[in-house]
């Protein structure tokens, strides 16, 4: 029945993650076209700061209320007016602090920016909780609903102002119709409602698992975004432009797969949790079924990146080709690093997860900030160094708290592994051949990579691709005979 209800829900995850992550990448092709690399590395001398913000209007408390399996409505309501505080209080120290944002990078544009994007940061603080109620019960099919609406109406709305020559400014009505369309739909199409009691036992007993996901989320997403307050300040908002859009690009099927597994994973690892031998079938079957399917992504990626950049986005992006193909490297063993995280987090380990992100992410940081001084492709290598290392510190982790060994780990994905690079290394050595206009070389690329690799797993009847057609074919069966 787990099962089941568990595949339906990643079926209907990985639908809204392709709708919304498709549609978003649609949008930012045609903003691409529109708008000029400085409009987009301006509004990202933003992220950090309002990454911050978002991390505080959450401030791990929806983590805590899917990990916990009695969670009454007291539980959610406290939740709830928690969010809604932090959100108003995050909102107003941007919009305050913002002229001593601009100031240091030197770009007045920020405080009015700053001031605008600090609406969708409130706004998110209402429809954080109902969204992850949403998540614990695994209605992903609503979820489907709302996401490709807010993202297709945010995305009209910024190619409308763009194509009129509001530059970063329909970047900034993005974000904020974004939140206000996913409020409005999940406040009329979700049951729940808040009631004015705040329960100080909730919080206190929240707050034991919350705080660790606060303070390793802090650490996160400074190094996540801590390059653009480097790169910005270094060297100008073109660099960043660059870099994000290599970036994004780079995330386009790393976030599709992390976001599916950060939604599906968590809360079915959750119901399991006590029972470490199911977790563990569970935490293997993940890691061969993603791994199949990322590798491939990233090394294929790789060899067309010169061809996607001038398709998608036109020749003014040629600069981020390097960069993109390095930060493909980097997030090749990311999807596992998801999953281990969520498995431990399933356990109860909450302050587990902060060690190891504590530790991670502090090595990260320094990394970062030490590349940046040599400039934007060491900061793309120190990406690099980075995941194999976070990687390595995970693994461990894994192995010691869900016996996991370093050995069961390297037999469950080298076989995807070692299809991948004989795909990607036959498409290079074949690629010349292809010369020719960009999409006819990207396209001929693409269908003969897609077969090398269904071709490789087929001879050699890889595990992972025999597990997602049999799962294909329960759910299949599952539906003909309901």
């Amino acid at each position: 029945m787990l099962k089941q209800r568990s595949f339906k829900a990643v079926i209907w995850s990985a639908s809204d993650a392709f709708l919304r992550t498709g549609l978003q990448f649609v949008v930012s092709i045609a903003l691409a076209r529109l708008l000029t690399p400085e409009d987009f590395g301006t509004v990202a001398l933003l992220y950090l700061f309002v990454g911050v913000a978002h991390v505080f209007v959450d401030g791990g408390f929806t983590s805590a209320l899917i990990q916990k399996q009695d969670s009454t409505h007291a539980d959610e309501s406290t939740v709830f007016w928690f969010n809604l505080l932090m959100g108003a209080i995050t909102a107003s120290l941007l919009a305050a602090f913002a002229p001593l944002i601009a100031d240091f990078y030197d770009a007045p544009i920020l405080v009015p920016l700053a001031r605008i994007v600090a609406l969708s940061i409130f706004l998110n603080g209402l429809s954080a909780l109902q969204i992850t109620l949403l998540k614990k019960g695994l209605r992903f099919k609503l979820l489907l609903a709302v996401g490709g609406v807010s993202t297709f109406f945010s995305g009209t709305v910024a190619i409308v102002l763009a194509v009129k020559g509001y530059g970063v400014w329909a970047l900034a009505a993005q974000t904020v119709t974004a939140s206000a369309v996913l409020l409005l739909l999940v406040w009329i199409l979700q049951g729940w409602r808040p009631t004015m009691k705040i329960s100080i036992s909730s919080a206190r007993d929240l707050f034991g698992f919350s705080s660790y996901m606060l303070a390793s989320r802090l650490l996160d997403v400074t190094y996540n975004r801590l390059y653009t307050l480097t790169i910005g300040r270094l060297y100008g908002v073109e660099e960043i432009g660059y870099y994000i859009r290599a970036d994004n690009t780079k995330q386009l099927p790393t976030s599709l797969l992390s976001g599916v597994l950060s939604s599906v994973a968590y809360p079915t690892f959750a119901t399991i949790g006590s029972d470490k031998a199911r977790l563990l079938r569970g935490v293997r079957l993940a890691a061969r079924i993603v791994m199949a399917i990322n590798l491939p992504l990233m090394f294929g990626l790789i060899i067309v990146a010169k061809p996607v950049v001038v398709v998608l986005f036109g020749t003014q992006w040629l600069p981020c080709v390097p960069i993109l193909q390095i930060l493909c490297m980097a997030a090749v063993l990311m999807p596992l690093q998801v999953i281990y995280g969520n498995a431990l987090l399933a356990q109860g380990h909450a302050n587990v997860y902060f060690r190891i992100e504590l530790t991670k992410k502090l090595f990260a940081i320094l990394a970062i900030a030490v590349s940046s001084l040599y400039g934007v492709i060491w900061v793309a290598w120190a990406q690099v160094a980075i995941s194999m290392i976070s990687f390595t510190i995970s693994a461990l982790y894994i192995k010691r708290y869900l016996q996991y060994s370093l050995k069961g780990q390297f037999l469950d994905c080298f076989p995807p592994f070692g299809a991948a690079v004989a795909m990607a290394s036959l498409v290079w050595l074949i690629s010349d051949k292809l010369a020719g206009a960009p999409i006819t070389s990207l396209i001929l690329t693409t269908i003969l990579g897609a077969s090398l690799y269904a071709g490789v797993g087929w001879l050699f009847g890889l595990r992972s691709f025999n597990e997602v057609r049999g799962l294909l074919a329960e759910r299949i069966g599952h539906r003909s005979s309901s």
